[in-house]
């Protein structure tokens, strides 16, 4: 109503009954409306009637400000009006904290991290970021009863790419987005090495000479650092050799003056705690001037006014190659222009005419990197005949292994007459030292297979006259074989006055016999040996202590001189034995 007038305001908040805040305009006019506030507003209030809708104004609003407020209006005629109005103090979060323990983490391991914020009108809201990249689907948010506290869990998976990168959980409300907090983890992700090959900076794959020096370089990306660094080439283990050009260090490979031998698929290993990592194959391809290629047909067997094929093939790269050809035979050289050439492999065609165009046929290729070093040679030989190429490896092998048993069988038998000797000298010496006089052992030295170690002696006056004496020697076995079992038998003939000794070699049975038969024929005769004595006794003052002569010798005696001995044993007043 327009003549009505406003004469109360009051401002109540809550439950209470007390207004917090009045306006008193019921004074005489002239004076000014009394305005006033409690004590939890105090200087904070003012109450602004100026204008249109008259309004309460709270500065600066506190966290315990929020409510319900009511604003009562009093008239002189008009009944009294209230408002109700819900007032919302907006906080901003006070802390936000990430309550996970910090730790390295596994490349892969799945986590679990809790973020928890508080203080904040309306209950904050939580949100996870990796750089810019948000993670929110993976987390699962809480509130608390009393609104105070936001929790929020977030599970995921780390890799390698987010090793130090910051894990960050953000607070923020609602109603005033400006006013976000954050806490920050920097990941520290342990994960296996992660390796790369490239060759050095100033080399290119397709453009490596023979003779060049080569470098790789191993770049390693690995949480914790490696602990050891290896190479491979053809998948096989690649050594630190410095005499043969491989020279290792750190994360780099040197290959000085690379050739053909060093082309293939390289790479590099590396290990941590995580696990082992392998690089991909770098192919290093290596332009080299043409070689002969190995396992190629070498001789030919041609008959006069037949042509031949020659097939030569080569490696090299590039392998844009041209071939030469040239014949040679003891006398001449010259060169050979009948052939085709096609990439890696010329053919010759050749006709030998006559014997001097027998010899060999070399090739040579020649490409933008140079010319063949070592050339393709091919043998032309007649036709019947063995080409000595094709066999003498196998031949230079079977020689070989023959000569190394011939030897090995010669110092076996060295070794075994060698004992066989000592022995039987320290048997021979112990039983015949006291009875063999200087003579008789020289010639059972000279002569072991005729005169047997143990003396032979005949008490001659005992014999009838002209009667014969014969010697047989029979052989004894391997284990027992010595003089002393050399049997003596006597025979006693009436004859003519002694005047022959027989010496017959006897062998044992085949199944026996443990020595080679040298020969089968009869015994042999060897020598007529006069004792020159006739049958009796011999004289008191006679001694015969040997005599030399010409005689037939067994094979094995190597003097010209037979000694013939009588044994003191057997001499005059000694007895026979």
């Amino acid at each position: 109503m327009t003549d009505d007038q406003v004469t109360l305001i009051l401002w109540y908040r809550g439950e209470s009954g007390n207004p917090i805040y009045s306006v008193d305009t019921r004074q005489v006019h002239g004076v000014a409306p009394k305005k006033n506030a409690n004590k939890q507003l105090q200087d904070r209030a003012t109450f602004n009637i100026t204008r249109t809708q008259a309004n309460l104004n709270i500065k600066p609003a506190k966290e315990n400000d929020g409510g319900e407020y009511r604003c009562r209006v009093d008239f002189r005629r008009s009944r009294t009006m209230n408002s109700v109005m819900k007032v919302i103090i907006v906080v901003s979060p006070q802390e936000v904290r990430i309550v996970t323990p910090r730790r390295p983490l596994s490349s892969g391991e799945v986590l679990e991290v809790v973020c928890q914020t508080f203080g904040s009108r309306p209950p904050a809201r939580l949100s996870w970021w990796i750089g810019q990249e948000s993670l929110n689907t993976l987390a699962k948010e809480t509130v608390s009863g009393d609104g105070n506290a936001t929790v929020s869990r977030l599970q995921f998976r780390p890799t390698s790419e987010e090793h130090g990168k910051f894990l960050i959980c953000k607070a923020h409300n609602p109603e005033t987005p400006d006013s976000a907090l954050e806490d920050k983890w920097e990941l520290n992700i342990y994960f296996p090495p992660q390796l790369s090959l490239a060759l050095g900076a100033s080399q290119q794959y397709e453009h490596i000479r023979e003779g060049s020096d080569v470098y790789f370089d191993c770049n390693i990306q690995a949480n914790p650092p490696v602990t050891s660094v290896s190479w491979k080439l053809h998948s096989r283990p690649l050594e630190h050799q410095p005499a043969a050009g491989i020279i290792i260090r750190n994360h780099s490979l040197l290959l000085q003056s690379v050739g053909r031998r060093h082309r293939g698929k390289y790479q590099c290993l590396a290990t941590n705690t995580e696990g082992e990592g392998v690089s991909e194959e770098a192919e290093l391809m290596v332009q080299f001037s043409p070689v002969c290629i190995s396992g190629q047909k070498r001789a030919y067997a041609v008959a006069k006014h037949e042509e031949v094929n020659v097939t030569c093939e080569v490696d090299a790269d590039p392998d844009d190659i041209q071939f030469r050809w040239m014949f040679n035979n003891t006398s001449e050289t010259i060169d050979i222009i009948t052939f085709t050439s096609s990439a890696t492999q010329s053919i010759a065609s050749y006709v030998p005419r006559s014997k001097m165009d027998y010899g060999t046929l070399s090739c040579w290729g020649r490409n933008s990197i140079g010319v063949q070093r070592q050339p393709c040679v091919f043998s032309i030989v007649p036709a019947g005949d063995e080409p000595p190429i094709a066999i003498s490896a196998v031949l230079a092998v079977l020689i070989g292994l023959v000569a190394a048993l011939v030897i090995l069988a010669i110092i076996i038998i060295l070794i075994m007459k060698s004992r066989s000797s000592s022995d039987n000298s320290v048997e021979q010496g112990e039983s015949n030292e006291k009875i063999q006089t200087p003579k008789l052992k020289h010639f059972e030295d000279d002569s072991p297979d005729v005169i047997p170690s143990k003396p032979f002696c005949t008490d001659y006056s005992s014999l009838p006259p002209n009667s014969n004496s014969e010697i047989i020697y029979e052989n004894v076995s391997q284990k027992e074989h010595t003089y002393a079992n050399i049997m003596n038998r006597v025979h006693f003939v009436p004859s003519e006055p002694y005047d022959d000794i027989t010496y017959a070699e006897l062998a044992l049975p085949d199944s026996q016999q443990p020595f080679v038969r040298h020969r089968l024929e009869p015994p042999t005769e060897y020598a007529d040996i006069d004792f020159q004595n006739s049958r009796g006794t011999f004289p008191a003052t006679t001694t015969v202590i040997g005599n030399e002569e010409d005689t037939a010798r067994s094979p094995l005696v190597i003097s010209s001189k037979a000694i013939r001995v009588i044994p003191e044993e057997c001499q005059p007043g000694m007895g026979a034995v």
